[in-house]
């Protein structure tokens, strides 16, 4: 890919200076164009003053902890973890603590279904009904197939129904309803949780809608296609190739003592924080996956090196290059997307700054901000997980504008 020329330091800070509107897209971008034009954080030194800034805001603003890596070349160049992995229990946040990903989690989804399309068991283009024992339609138009393609970039006419949805969360590792159960309800029309606004209005593959269930239908693909368990298949065919020992899609598999708690605000308890305890529920894949910055890094190592990882093929390089294919997808507008985005490949959307695109997934939800993103023009990667709950976005702009002073050397 031929590389754009870069904006120079004292340009990248005038532009941040003159935006109007400080956004955490902007931040996330910038960090990124820095791993193009600064190796510094290759030696970067215990910083107090840094470290100092980022305690203030982080305490000001309810936020309980944070890590986060650079990797170039395939390497990790930066880390770093500050906070608070359990705040009562007085555990500090440390690289190797765990996360819930959040929506970051749809990669691990997304990747895991291509195993299969990289062994010939479907086409992006087949009927999701051609793989599962009910009909799937939009009821405005029936006579539309619903492919796994459109699941895979959120133009499935799918809508989150939050409404049934959210009571299905309980603590811990939820299996109730069982998959094929929840899918078929939420789809069919006699099914517990079908109403026709669960489709929007518009045809299939006709528009950007972003949707979790698209996900959720995902996992369930790859349960009827593989004859085995999402969690297990991915675990077997992904997880385990990759060394992500200490990553998972339940809590079951984890090491407690490792989770970092989440934390939303609350002005009841004497700190403004109300630790969260554990939760999911049975259509986990759109957003239940867990790891820590080192551990997720394997996997985008993977992604990086053309479906190889340590010597092993995980992917076919051609499936990798799927992935990332621009899809040309319709109706992608700024209040439907974290991060300005003119196109979305399969799983991962493709972001726009300053005439340099990468690719990037976000993820949030009660006590946790997620994010990773990857600079095509020289593999740059930034990862970030964080937990706590801003009551502005200019708390994670602050933040990652010293973050952004520090990358550059000033």
């Amino acid at each position: 890919m031929k590389r754009n020329s870069i904006l120079t330091k004292t340009q990248l800070l005038k532009k941040m200076i003159e935006m109007k509107r400080y956004s955490q897209v902007v931040i996330f971008s910038f960090i990124l164009l820095l791993t193009q034009q600064s190796v510094k954080s290759q030696t970067l030194e215990k910083d107090q003053a840094l470290e100092s800034s980022i305690a203030k805001i982080m305490d000001n603003d309810k936020l309980a902890g944070m890590s986060c890596g650079i990797m170039k070349n395939n390497k990790m160049v930066w880390q770093w973890a500050y906070g608070w992995a359990d705040i009562e229990n007085k555990i500090p946040m440390t690289s190797n603590s765990i996360f819930m990903l959040a929506s970051v989690s749809k990669t691990i989804t997304g990747t895991t279904l291509m195993l299969l399309y990289d062994e010939g068991k479907f086409k992006l283009d087949d009927d999701i009904n051609k793989y599962i024992p009910f009909e799937i339609r939009n009821p405005e138009y029936p006579d539309d197939p619903i492919t796994i393609r459109m699941l895979l970039t959120h133009t499935s006419s799918f809508n989150d129904n939050f409404k049934y949805i959210s009571p299905l969360y309980g603590e811990g590792d939820v299996t109730s309803p069982p998959l094929e159960e929840l899918v078929k309800d939420f789809f069919t029309i006699n099914g517990k949780y079908y109403e026709s606004s669960n489709f929007t209005g518009n045809k299939p593959g006709e528009s950007f809608n972003y949707s979790n269930m698209n996900f959720v239908v995902i996992s369930y693909l790859v349960e009827r296609i593989s004859h085995m368990p999402f969690s297990k298949f991915c675990k077997k065919h992904l997880l385990k190739p990759l060394d992500m020992k200490e990553s998972g899609w339940h809590y079951s598999e984890l090491d407690e003592k490792k989770l970092a708690v989440q934390y939303e605000l609350d002005s009841t308890q004497s700190n403004g924080m109300k630790r969260l305890t554990p939760f999911s529920w049975s259509g986990l894949a759109d957003g239940g996956f867990h790891a820590s910055v080192p551990q997720y890094a394997n996997f985008i190592r993977m992604i990086l090196d053309n479906g190889i990882y340590e010597g092993k093929t995980i992917l076919k390089e051609s499936t990798v290059s799927e992935i990332f294919t621009p899809q040309k997808v319709q109706g992608i507008t700024p209040e439907k997307t974290d991060l300005p985005t003119p196109d979305w490949s399969l799983i991962w959307g493709i972001g726009e700054l300053s005439e340099h695109r990468f690719y990037y997934h976000t993820g949030g939800g009660s006590g946790i901000k997620t994010a990773v993103l990857i600079n095509p023009d020289d593999n740059s990667v930034l990862i970030w997980f964080v937990t706590g709950e801003a009551e502005t976005m200019e708390t994670y702009t602050s933040m990652f504008f010293l973050l952004l002073e520090k990358f550059l050397g000033e």
